[in-house]
């Protein structure tokens, strides 16, 4: 890789418009759903959703931060490619699994086999899309995740306000989506990346052994994130289920400043890990971390002024009870972004293993936390178990990277 190449103007802002673009479709779908059709189908397209995005680290395999920052090229394009090719595979093995499981209605089962093909499809995008990143094309993924997203999104709504079938909506965005790809994505990633690597069937393999604990980690986040819905889910009414989705969606304004700041960053980082530059190396996160720190109290209290009004006024749900479950869900934000944040350091370090750890720890309190919380008081609990997981998974990622700063920083001439 041509490391004398550096993030231009457009790299960060074709980087903020497609996570925006993303972020936005996921609160605008959810209430979108729950305006047009009401309560109940925002509630089973919500835990939909949920589910597909869950299952959506199956398909990524928690693999972009590691393959962007792949600078020796251990693996090749190839490697990635078909290793791809067998996680979406996988992914939509699951799905159907996954609605046999929980034995949902038909209805329901066919909305979450749609949505998680169609979350399938951007696991697949996003290989391409890591690619030009690595290559230093980070407008140019920004461009395809931003055109993507708003061409199903509009497609899905269009639908939906014509059929208000969310069957027939969730279909014509699973082709909306594969138009994308197959018109934009895959094309750009083959002309701004020259070169075809061979691929090898062992590192493909090799390559699933190695990034299996940020697998687990990335899948197990899924769960933890979504765990209190699926408190909900089992324990109360989907009504509920909408409410708490909604309150929810603020949240991801935090998750998008960090996604602003720091994956334009990962290049730079990845350069200065391998040239021991420790001292640029820690120091640029901790000035993302404060950076967070800002944004989420800034959220906190623009959540207790003005947002169950907003909210309200946008979802035509009566919220005036949940203001403190929403200022709740906003400081889970806070520490979701920052544990996030500090993943992504780690896999730059290469220490996936004490990533993993670390998830496992908060997955298995997540089994029990939420559901209890959840039994007593509905929503409000709900918010505040999200809380205490976020915070939980935080520190445990915090941990192993302070260790490393104490100990390169003695070594760092």
């Amino acid at each position: 890789m041509e490391t004398e190449h550096h993030v231009t103007r457009q790299d960060v802002v074709w980087n903020m418009a497609g996570s925006t673009a993303s972020a936005i479709a996921s609160a605008v779908m959810v209430l979108g759903v729950t305006r047009i059709a009401g309560a109940e189908n925002g509630g089973v397209f919500s835990i939909a959703f949920s589910t597909a995005q869950m299952l959506m680290m199956l398909g990524n395999y928690g693999i972009r931060t590691y393959q962007v920052s792949d600078a020796q090229q251990r693996f090749s394009f190839g490697d990635y490619f078909w290793n791809r090719v067998l996680t979406c595979a996988l992914m939509m093995l699951s799905s159907v699994l996954w609605c046999l499981f929980s034995r949902y209605e038909w209805e329901k089962s066919i909305v979450v086999l749609l949505v998680s093909a169609c979350r399938m499809v951007e696991a697949f995008a996003d290989v391409l899309e890591g690619r030009m990143h690595q290559q230093y094309h980070l407008s140019i993924a920004g461009k395809s995740l931003a055109l993507r997203t708003f061409c199903y999104s509009t497609v899905f709504f269009a639908s939906l306000i014509i059929t208000g079938n969310l069957i027939v909506s969730s279909c014509a965005m699973l082709v909306a989506t594969s138009l994308c790809v197959a018109v934009y994505t895959f094309p750009n990633e083959r002309k701004k990346c020259a070169g075809r690597e061979r691929t090898m069937p062992g590192n493909v393999l090799q390559l699933l052994q190695t990034c299996f604990p940020l697998f687990i980690s990335m899948f197990l986040l899924m769960y933890i994130v979504n765990s209190p819905k699926y408190a909900i889910d089992a324990l109360r009414a989907e009504q509920e289920q909408a409410c708490y989705a909604i309150l929810y969606l603020p949240a991801q304004v935090i998750a998008l400043f960090s996604t602003y700041i720091f994956k334009p960053m990962i290049n730079e980082l990845t350069k200065n890990w391998q040239e021991k530059k420790f001292h640029y190396f820690f120091g640029a996160i901790t000035k993302v971390a404060l950076g967070l720190l800002g944004v989420t109290l800034f959220g906190m209290l623009g959540a207790y002024l003005l947002g169950i009004p907003i909210l309200s006024l946008l979802s035509a749900l009566d919220l005036s009870s949940y203001k403190g479950a929403l200022v709740l869900i906003m400081l889970g934000g806070g520490f979701s972004a920052f544990a996030s944040m500090l993943t992504q350091v780690l896999t730059i370090m290469r220490r996936q293993r004490a990533v993993m750890v670390g998830y496992l720890i908060t997955a298995g309190i997540a089994l029990v936390i939420p559901y209890m919380m959840v039994r007593r008081n509905g929503v409000l609990y709900a918010s505040a178990s999200y809380v205490i997981l976020m915070m939980l998974l935080s520190a445990t990622q915090f941990i192993p990277i302070a260790t490393a700063a104490k100990t390169f920083y003695s070594v760092e001439k």
